[in-house]
């Protein structure tokens, strides 16, 4: 009897131990993206297909915009370049709803666009933003919550119909310092928690 329930404590010993290895975090480095870009964002839509939003740097300073994988990052095409006034502007954030719509903001002018399908064409989407989204959040299918500033204030927004319309949400509590922006935002129980990111001027400089 000793021998048949140490069996049986060992077959659960190996078990639990095998589904602890398993249930583990693995981490494996995927294909970079070729060229001089940096990935500034990223999400997965329902089918497993990866979006990269990118900036780009030296030498060669290449288009800027939005990277697809659909094999599990392996491989990399660009779905989009951003364009504004001549030149490509970096993608910050990417959001996709329920409906796998993707969503992305960048610091451009008109930053804010949406594709429905996987990523092969793009709309623009008219903002109430004097700049641009530092970050944007989905909600459902229809509701977008977007974090800015105006130069002085943190500034959240949210539009309940993909962007026709936007409303400006109170900030708590009443700012007491100017130069602040929102960056960062996340949806709890309802709750919108954002981030704020203080900016001010001293002696001609820009300090952060």
């Amino acid at each position: 009897m000793k021998t048949f329930t140490k069996h049986i404590f060992l077959i659960l010993l190996l078990a639990c131990t095998l589904g602890n290895a398993n249930a583990q975090d693995f981490w494996q480095q995927l294909t970079p993206i070729e060229g001089d870009y940096t990935i500034q964002c990223l999400a997965t839509n329902s089918k497993g297909h990866i979006f990269a939003g990118v900036s780009n740097k030296k030498p060669s300073y290449p288009p800027q915009g939005v990277f697809r994988s659909i094999d599990g990052g392996q491989s990399w095409e660009q779905v989009l370049k951003t364009s504004a006034y001549g030149s490509t502007w970096p993608v910050y954030s990417i959001t996709i709803n329920e409906a796998d719509h993707i969503y992305i903001s960048g610091s451009g002018n008109n930053s804010l666009m949406r594709s429905e399908d996987d990523g092969n064409t793009w709309e623009n989407i008219q903002t109430p933003v004097n700049g641009w989204f530092y970050q944007i959040l989905c909600i459902g299918i229809d509701t977008i919550y977007g974090c800015s500033g105006d130069g002085w204030d943190p500034i959240v927004y949210r539009t309940y119909d993909r962007g026709a319309n936007w409303d400006v949400l109170p900030i708590y509590p009443e700012i007491t310092y100017t130069n602040e922006e929102a960056r960062d935002i996340v949806i709890i129980n309802q709750t919108v928690i954002y981030r704020k990111y203080f900016v001010y001027l001293q002696y001609g400089k820009d300090r952060f």
